[in-house]
């Protein structure tokens, strides 16, 4: 073992003495841990898992169930530039001659930047962030085969499911390569998947997100399909560098054989915001704008049930102009008419998705989960199915 191989063990072991009491002293002698692991020759990567640890230890050790602790954690690591530059141990990206319906960032943004979602969070830490920040923890509870599963994001449009992902890839310095699924040719399937994930091997630890992946994962695209299946199951090696994530509104139309497991076998649901969150969106939305002292948050949050994230935003917009025209403030009134305009894009699709997850081949064995959580929130708002 090497001097700052060593050295990484000592810190970590010493930062998770602390993690029941995290103070200002700590966060002093966290930095010029940082500094010294540097200064042996520790990659700014391994300065990262080391902070993570204690994020980690954090949560472990909390009775809570929600994320209060981890987040303490994660404050605690970004209290340095150092951990920071975590990013520099990604490869640069050079300007690559990438097709139109391909894409590619290493994203700046963590989990801070999406509004709740709490649970989702969790589970999209566990199956994503952590095989690329915690490698040798996640390979002591799941199989080699569990690691390199893909995972199928669902759920209503505009509800932020892009958005986390980016994050995703934020919060486990990986670069995030972007397929969009309608705009991929006809014809040019095989060569298209080779290439993105040629670009994935390059750029990796990499997370692969097919957006609208129902357009190009379907029974039709056949020669997207095969050559899909050839890649998920060609890992091997670099499994824990690599993720693929498809983002769908119609999970139903997703062959088969790829939503098995050891491919894309992991289901998220990612549902409209609660009451909370939809104050918080709104608070986030108008915080840049001119309003006026009579705007109610919580009546806004109140009238705007079963509305995306997209939804609100849209209000918010919608609200601005007559304000605009008449350089004013923007009032309470013109939200409230804002939200009388402006039908919810969500409660269509609940209805849409009992039925066809309840006519699926899969229902019991794929999507009794997923079925199990639109049936109660359709119940809890009388949404009927169509």
């Amino acid at each position: 073992m090497s001097e700052h191989e060593q050295f990484l063990k000592l810190a970590r072991n010493f930062f998770l003495s602390y993690v029941n009491n995290l103070n200002a002293k700590d966060l002093e002698s966290g930095e010029s841990l940082a500094k010294r692991a540097l200064g042996l020759g520790a990659s700014p990567r391994e300065i990262k898992l080391l902070y993570l640890d204690v994020a980690q230890g954090l949560h472990d050790k909390s009775s809570s169930r929600d994320d209060r602790y981890y987040a303490a954690g994660l404050d605690f690591v970004r209290k340095t530039d150092y951990v920071r530059s975590a990013k520099s141990g990604l490869k640069e990206i050079v300007e690559e001659d990438l097709p139109p319906f391909v894409s590619i960032e290493q994203p700046d943004i963590d989990f801070s930047a999406v509004i709740g979602l709490e649970q989702v969070k969790r589970e999209i830490r566990r199956v994503v962030v952590d095989p690329f920040n915690n490698p040798e923890k996640w390979r002591k509870y799941f199989s080699s085969d569990e690691a390199k599963e893909g995972v199928i994001l669902t759920g209503p449009p505009g509800c932020g499911k892009t958005l986390l992902m980016r994050a995703a890839a934020g919060e486990g310095c990986a670069t995030f390569i972007y397929l969009k699924g309608e705009e991929v040719p006809q014809g040019k399937e095989a060569e298209s998947v080779e290439y993105v994930f040629n670009l994935a091997k390059k750029y990796s630890p990499s997370i692969v997100f097919i957006d609208e992946c129902q357009a190009v994962l379907n029974p039709r695209r056949t020669r997207f399909v095969t050559a899909m299946q050839k890649e998920l199951d060609g890992f091997g090696k670099i499994q824990e560098h690599i993720l693929v994530v498809g983002n769908t509104n119609k999970p139903w139309d997703i062959d088969t054989t790829l939503r098995r497991s050891g491919r894309l076998g992991t289901l998220i649901f990612v549902q409209p915001p609660g009451l909370e969150e939809r104050i918080e969106i709104f608070k986030q939305k108008l915080s840049q704008k001119p309003v006026s002292a009579d705007i109610n948050y919580n009546l806004l949050g109140e009238k705007t049930d079963s509305h995306s994230a997209s939804d609100i935003a849209d209000i918010c917009k919608q609200a601005s102009k007559v304000p605009y025209d008449q350089s004013r403030d923007i009032f309470m009134s013109d939200l409230e008419q804002a939200i009388s305009g402006r039908k919810s894009s969500v409660v269509e699709w609940f209805s849409i998705a009992k039925a066809q997850i309840e006519k699926s081949d899969d229902r019991k064995e794929v999507f009794s989960d997923l079925l199990a959580e639109v049936t109660k929130y359709m119940s809890s708002r009388d949404i009927k199915a169509v």
